[in-house]
């Protein structure tokens, strides 16, 4: 199973969307991120404060 997502450059930020909540079903996970982030990770086992 190969899921892509591909989100362009909005030229207006308050638009912009992307991926929701979700985790991934494969082994392997493949990020290509620009310099404005936005990546949260939380491990399986983490019980801390969620962002």
């Amino acid at each position: 199973m190969v899921n892509m997502n591909y989100y362009p450059a909005c030229p207006n930020p308050d638009l912009t969307v992307g991926v929701g909540r979700h985790s991934d079903a494969g082994t392997i996970t493949v990020l290509l991120q620009d310099g404005i982030g936005g990546l949260y990770v939380k491990a399986e086992n983490d019980v801390g404060k969620e962002e």
